[in-house]
């Protein structure tokens, strides 16, 4: 056995010493640097950083629309040349579809007044074609009915607005890993299609009462904290508009889930009395009215000609609806030009007729408009954060949520 003296015992502890110290300060630095990494990956992590403003995705104009049978063309086409065969030949799959397998995340409904029940269920393409009513069962019932043009383009993949509210909810609450679902509401009303020999009734006058009855719809299939509304948004001393160009709008982690109603008309007369939206559940579109203090969402379709103009809106913090196309038009040409204006605008909605490859074939043309690979949505082109990832906004497309 050698003997080991004391001062190699010493410089043996010293060295162990070292060791010992040097490994800690390693494990320290690692501990430090992987904290350090996570806090980073906190500060980018999309759910809390990213807003839903600083997002693109795709949705649908007119989501609900079917079009006439055969017969029924055939009948438009004899009574009055160049209706039967026109701008409304396309049809939508069911909503929940277009969520789904369409990696749509917004709809478009036409809401038509129904007081007292059974206005549309007749009409009057069927009684000429004699196919009989339209589903009275359903039809025949007071409530808000969702159509094109009544007598004339009635058909629906949803017949009233809460049964299209319902798929919608059923559906994002089967997704909870969904972005937020825009829901645009446009209220018709005024006088009938011009179908001569034959008089069409007009429809039913919408007042803000009425709009307020349409809230009350929505609030019988969403709960109110399954909804953004301007209320959400708007910052304590802040007009609405000021808040989403000061402040911007609710992040995704605060949005996944939800749904945020849009309205394509009739502003005046639902911001009477509420110049703020306060207590309202709708935005409103403030078209001509940017700046006022309601200004948050707003549509501009023409994305050809409005292409700098979207983009210094979306800069500024609003939320637009732009379109890719116009019925039928870029499906019989194949033309891409508006298409490709309207995702460059950074226009957060791009809405379009044809969102999946094929639904044009029988045009002769390969026209659609859908974001690029497996997204439902992408980091806004125009105002998303330099960190932001496609592929980590929206978890639900085909069941990725």
């Amino acid at each position: 056995m050698q003997r080991t003296t004391g001062r190699a015992l010493g410089r043996r502890a010293f060295a162990a010493a070292l060791i010992a110290a040097a490994t800690a300060v390693a494990v320290i630095g690692a501990s430090g640097a992987a904290s350090a990494s996570a806090a980073t990956a906190r500060s980018h992590d999309p759910d809390a950083q990213v807003r839903m403003n600083q997002i693109q995705t795709v949705g649908t104009h007119n989501s609900y629309h079917v079009e006439n049978s055969t017969a029924e063309k055939d009948v438009r086409e004899a009574v009055k040349p160049g209706t039967g065969r026109g701008g409304e030949e396309y049809s939508h799959f069911p909503v929940p579809v277009q969520l789904s397998l369409q990696k749509v995340r917004q709809v478009e409904l036409d809401l038509v007044l129904d007081p007292t029940g059974g206005r549309f269920t007749n009409p009057l393409l069927r009684q000429l074609t004699k196919t009989g009513p339209w589903f009275p069962y359903v039809m025949n019932k007071p409530g808000i009915k969702i159509l094109h043009e009544e007598d004339v383009d009635y058909r629906s993949n949803c017949l009233t607005f809460v049964s299209c509210l319902t798929q919608v909810k059923q559906w994002s609450d089967g997704h909870p890993g969904s972005i937020p679902i825009t829901i645009l509401l446009q209220f018709e009303d005024g006088a009938g299609p011009n179908f001569p020999p034959y008089t069409i009734k007009p429809l039913v006058p919408w007042t803000k009462e009425a709009m307020i009855g349409a809230e009350n719809e929505a609030l019988s299939v969403f709960p109110r904290e399954q909804i953004i509304t301007p209320d959400d948004v708007r910052q304590p001393g802040l007009t609405l508009h000021q808040s989403v160009t000061q402040h911007g709008w609710p992040t995704l982690a605060e949005s996944r889930g939800k749904v945020m109603f849009g309205m394509d008309n009739d502003r005046n007369m639902y911001v009477a009395g509420n110049p703020n939206l306060e207590g309202r559940l709708f935005f409103t579109n403030a078209q001509d009215a940017i700046d006022q203090p309601d200004g948050a969402f707003a549509i501009r379709d023409e994305a050809t000609t409005l292409e700098p103009l979207i983009q210094q809106l979306v800069g500024e913090g609003l939320m637009i609806r732009t379109r890719a196309d116009s019925p039928l038009v870029e499906a019989k040409s194949g033309d891409t030009t508006r298409r490709e204006a309207a995702f460059a605008s950074g226009g957060q909605i791009v809405s379009t007729d044809f969102p999946t490859r094929g639904m044009a074939a029988r045009w002769g043309t390969d026209y659609y408009a859908a974001l690029p690979g497996p997204l439902a949505a992408r980091c806004n082109p125009v105002n998303a954060p330099s960190f932001c990832k496609s592929a980590q906004l929206d978890l639900a497309y085909r069941g990725r949520s």
